[in-house]
């Protein structure tokens, strides 16, 4: 039987023959950075229902006051101040 640590090796082998490599995260990544996520204990949904309305196209389309608060929360978005984290670091 193979483990996972019997993979890391082969794994390796491919990122380092790769031109370009994706990877793929939750938000939370970003949290450390101060952007919040969208349903933990601090998220940008708990804290703001409305703001799960403003994610869905649905409700986007539908819903003038769910446009324009959207293009208003764009405007103040903690992600123009935030930095890299150790998270983003340790993917470079």
């Amino acid at each position: 039987m193979v483990s996972n640590l019997d993979l890391v090796p082969v794994v390796c082998d491919w990122v380092k023959a790769a031109e370009r490599v994706v990877v793929l995260t939750g938000a939370g990544i970003s949290t450390d950075s101060g952007i919040p996520d969208f349903r933990g204990p601090q998220g940008l949904w708990t804290k703001n229902p409305l703001a799960e309305k403003m994610s869905n196209i649905h409700y986007y389309l539908a819903d003038p006051e769910v446009r324009k608060l959207s293009w208003q929360n764009r405007l103040s978005s903690p992600a123009w101040a935030a930095r890299p984290n150790a998270g983003h670091l340790a993917l470079v």
